[in-house]
């Protein structure tokens, strides 16, 4: 190795081995630290990067998936309970088109209507209408799987046979099954979006058509009557929602009168779920001169006289006795006979209104509320404004049976004194372990700091020592030079083989067992260490010297 390299090699080593102890222990923790830090941040980002393989896959198809891995010695990560499969991300394609040579997984986009494919054009209508509506139930299948938490759904179809000659038209009905994942429950908004979602893929189909039960427990979350299970704990959420917004309504109203916790409001809501629909015609009379829809009349007269045989019977020619004509009547005749007969008809037309009224559900058919205040708070408060203030904010209505009770009792606080005590407790206890965690931290930065204080003055001290005098400068000359004439002599002495003790010129004897030299070599290296930069440009003196 060059001599120059090996220098800028050493160096480090030589200014290590300069230190003080305090100074070597704070490097030392440095470069473990760095080394650790290291370790850590190499393990962190420099792992492999994993990206899914395959979502939501049911447990079978993630076991096979599983298995072939396995057996392919390919690492792998399992998330979401097991349905997605994280594999390294430079193998994905790889793996994908493995898993589908082996069968496992079909990634083909398969809607359902692939059934439909493969029909002959000499199909009959009834295959055709069979296959269509199995193609429907498959892609509706398919399109509920997506919803998060699902498993598997299982669609089934009864389409009822349409008949022309019949005014009677029934409509079409599902039934879903729905496979939930472990732990994973339908709420009633996703149930309402399934019988939608289904309704909406079968024309004629209307939501309250499907049905919707749970494969694990059996349980009817939706049916045809809308009083599925799903229905009620809607109903049930709607009124205690209604409840709690009445409930904080009214107790925004009494804490600034009583006092916070002076008063307690709760409120029984009966809530009308019924659909209703009426429809009322009214009959309007226009106004001015009716508008005739139809008129009819019908006028019969009849008039002038009529000749009649009277008489008795008997001989034509011969009269009864007795029987004498009127005067002024002509024998034979009877007096004049007639009538009229008028009928009119007229129909005038009529305004109609027609009215059409549906009630939502979810109208209060009864509410009750009942009121308790504190009987030390409210002291100073008539309970019969109380009352009528609490009336008007919730609009009880005692025609339709509302009521309401205010009433003053003694409440019991000790429950409430021992709960503020314990959570007062819980924050000092927190408090005091935090300030200990600031105190823990405090004393390790003050250590550091105070180990690179001394650190410091200790390399400010030494940068700081007196220069070297000329008197030193000399005698480290003297020595020097003593130095060398010893190693020429001893060098001499080791060739010639004589024994003896060594001198130098005037200078005082030094001992047989080379003590002198040790200590001269001693003070050299004292100063050395001492005052380096003064021994430096001295030894580069001396080179310059050598030179010239």
């Amino acid at each position: 190795m060059p001599k120059n390299l090996k220098r800028i090699a050493d160096k480090p080593w030589q200014a290590f081995a300069s230190f003080t102890p305090g100074q070597k222990a704070v490097t030392m923790v440095a470069v473990v630290v760095l080394l650790l830090g290291g370790v850590f941040f190499s393990k962190l980002t420099g792992g492999t990067a994993m990206e899914p393989l395959y979502v939501n896959l049911s447990a079978k198809d993630a076991a096979a998936v599983v298995t072939q891995l396995q057996s392919s010695g390919v690492a792998y990560q399992l998330q979401n309970g097991g349905t997605t499969i994280l594999v390294p991300s430079d193998q994905v394609s790889a793996l994908k088109l493995q898993m589908a040579g082996a069968g496992l997984i079909d990634d083909s986009t398969d809607n359902g209507y692939s059934v439909l494919t493969g029909m002959s054009v000499t199909s009959s209508q009834l295959q055709q209408d069979a296959a269509l509506k199995q193609a429907t139930e498959i892609d509706a299948a398919s399109t509920l799987k997506a919803i998060a938490g699902v498993s598997d759904a299982r669609v089934t179809i009864a389409v009822p046979k349409q008949d022309v000659f019949s005014d009677d038209t029934q409509k079409p009905t599902a039934a879903v099954l729905m496979t939930m994942k472990s732990g994973a429950t339908l709420t009633s908004s996703q149930v309402n979006s399934i019988t939608h979602l289904v309704a909406a893929s079968v024309s004629g189909m209307s939501p309250e058509d499907v049905t919707v039960t749970d494969a694990a427990t059996g349980r009817m979350l939706s049916s045809t009557s809308g009083s599925g299970a799903a229905s009620a704990d809607e109903r049930s959420a709607q009124t205690l929602a209604y409840q709690d917004e009445m409930v904080q309504k009214l107790q925004t109203l009494l804490d600034p009168i009583v006092g916070p916790g002076a008063a307690v409001v709760r409120v029984n809501a009966d809530l009308d779920y019924d659909n209703t629909k009426t429809t009322s015609n009214t009959y309007v009379a226009p106004t001015g001169t009716p508008l005739a829809i139809s008129e009819s009349s019908d006028v019969e007269k009849y008039a002038g006289d009529s000749q009649a045989v009277s008489g008795v019977m008997g001989p034509d020619n011969i009269g009864v006795n007795g029987a004498t004509p009127a005067p002024g009547a002509t024998p034979g005749a009877t007096p004049g006979n007639g009538y009229t007969h008028e009928k009119s008809a007229r129909d005038n037309a009529l305004g109609t209104v027609q009215e059409v009224k549906v009630k939502a559900p979810g109208d209060v058919r009864k509410l009750s509320i009942a009121v308790v205040l504190d009987a030390s708070a409210a002291k100073s408060v008539n309970t019969s404004e109380i009352q009528s203030l609490v009336t008007q904010a919730a609009g009880l209505d005692t025609k339709r049976g509302d009521a309401i009770q205010v009433s003053t009792m003694q409440f019991n606080t000790s429950a409430a004194t021992q709960a503020a005590q314990a959570a007062k407790a819980q924050a000092a206890l927190a408090s005091k372990g935090q300030m200990m965690k600031y105190a823990k931290t405090g004393v390790l930065v003050l250590a550091l700091l105070l180990t690179l204080l001394m650190t410091w003055l200790k390399s400010k001290k030494a940068r700081t020592r007196m220069p070297v005098s000329r008197a030193e400068l000399e005698r480290l000359d003297e020595l020097e030079r003593r130095n060398a004439e010893l190693e020429a002599e001893k060098a001499q002495l080791m060739l010639t083989g004589a024994p003896g003790q060594l001198a130098i010129g005037a200078a005082e004897p030094e001992d047989d067992n080379g003590e002198g030299l040790a200590r001269v070599r001693t003070e050299i290296g004292e100063m050395v260490d001492s005052q380096p930069e003064e021994v430096a440009q001295l030894l580069r003196g001396w080179l310059a010297d050598r030179r010239t």
